[in-house]
């Protein structure tokens, strides 16, 4: 039998479809430490996680419910997730009325790796005998370290 597609009679079709499932991840970031009204009602992280899921879910339909705590400091950063591009520019540009000094804006954690990576250097060829708060010291005055790792 002559079949024209390349196939031959005995291959069977497989009937069934392929399903691709694409998920898109839209981030937002708040800078808690720079909201004192807020701090001051919420006190702990966990306070906080849960004050943003309540008002995002019943405000934003794109809003997964997952926010959670990175950093220390004047680094702490709450992140935020949506399903679409849409809800988070929206949630971007917004005040909320329970959070009025808290402000969103858009998050990039791969834009975030970049810079650091363009921040760190590589040193080699360092005797075995130096320890990491000889170079820490050393390498102090040219600014400040954020980390410091040391591999032989």
């Amino acid at each position: 039998m002559d079949v024209n597609d390349g196939t031959s009679p005995d291959q069977a079709v497989d009937p069934s479809p392929t399903i691709t499932i694409n998920h898109q991840d839209f981030l937002a970031a708040a800078a808690p430490n720079s909201a004192p009204q807020t701090l001051e009602t919420l006190k702990t992280n966990k306070a906080i996680i849960e004050a943003v899921n309540n008002l995002f879910l019943e405000t934003y339909e794109s809003y997964t419910g997952r926010a959670r705590m990175t950093g220390l400091g004047d680094a702490k950063r709450l992140i935020i997730h949506f399903h679409t591009a849409e809800a988070r520019d929206l949630c971007v540009g917004s005040i909320h009325s329970e959070f009025l000094d808290l402000q969103f804006h858009l998050y990039d954690p791969k834009q975030l790796r970049s810079d650091k990576d363009l921040h760190a250097i590589q040193v080699t060829d360092i005797p075995f005998f130096i320890t990491k708060p000889q170079l820490q010291s050393y390498f102090k005055k040219f600014g400040n370290l954020l980390s410091l790792h040391l591999y032989s």
